[in-house]
């Protein structure tokens, strides 16, 4: 029996260990949800943030789909996770600025 020395390798028909690719919408799902998190305040990071969300949901059903062929479950994660508190963080400033700036608050 083979031995997994990586989790991106998976047994496949007996005894070969083949390595499984991880799809690059995974990598810019995550990618697009970091960038949207640092950019946030700036709201053009929502328009990554939302990128990444679907990207992510995307090839998250890819992933599931493909029924252990494809790797990327936990990026695909993360760019979901990511796209969620950009968002977040976004209206979170536009709520700060609202109530910074109305003067019923001032």
């Amino acid at each position: 029996m083979a031995t997994l020395e990586t989790p991106q390798e998976t047994a496949i028909g007996g005894d070969r260990s083949v390595e499984v690719p991880t799809p690059r919408v995974a990598v810019a799902a995550a990618t697009c949800g970091a960038i949207g998190v640092v950019l946030s305040p700036w709201f053009v990071g929502v328009m990554f943030s939302v990128v990444a969300l679907v990207l992510a949901y995307k090839v998250r059903d890819d992933i599931r789909a493909a029924d252990g062929a494809l790797a990327g479950r936990l990026l695909a994660t993360w760019g979901t996770r990511l796209g969620w508190t950009g968002i977040a963080l976004a209206l979170v400033t536009l709520v700060v600025l609202i109530v910074g700036v109305h003067p019923l608050y001032s």
